[in-house]
């Protein structure tokens, strides 16, 4: 017999995990509205795609740091600063225990540039 409270979730969010390199082809405000759906889901145990197990705070963490992530690299494009400055100085270091930081973490700050400055949201 399976749990009844259990999420399945696949390429929302990931406990702990930096989301995917640049974000690919994504629509970023999309994607943390799909989020704040699975945050009203009723379940207790998470499991992603990829990555460990874990809970619906977890889900809850992962739309903070894409917001985060938003507001801050925002920000800085309208304070006229580049996005190699960004990829610098945008360090999400809170994040710095989360899978992959290391090696998407400047991925994730040219990603969310590119999709505001392609959007016309960095205005």
């Amino acid at each position: 017999m399976w749990p009844e409270n259990v999420a399945f979730i696949v390429d929302v969010a990931t406990p702990k995990r930096m989301p995917y390199r640049d974000f690919p082809g994504t629509d970023v405000d999309a994607w943390i509205d799909q989020i704040r759906k699975v945050e009203g889901l009723q379940f207790d145990i998470f499991t992603p795609g990829h990555g460990a197990v874990g809970g619906k705070a977890d889900a809850m963490a992962a739309r903070i740091y894409m917001q985060k992530l938003r507001s801050q690299v925002l920000a800085g494009l309208k304070a006229d600063k580049s996005v190699d400055d960004l990829a610098r100085d945008v360090t999400m270091k809170e994040y710095s225990d989360w899978q992959q930081y290391k090696a998407w973490r400047e991925l994730n700050v040219r990603g969310m540039a590119n999709y505001l400055n392609t959007g016309g949201k960095a205005k």
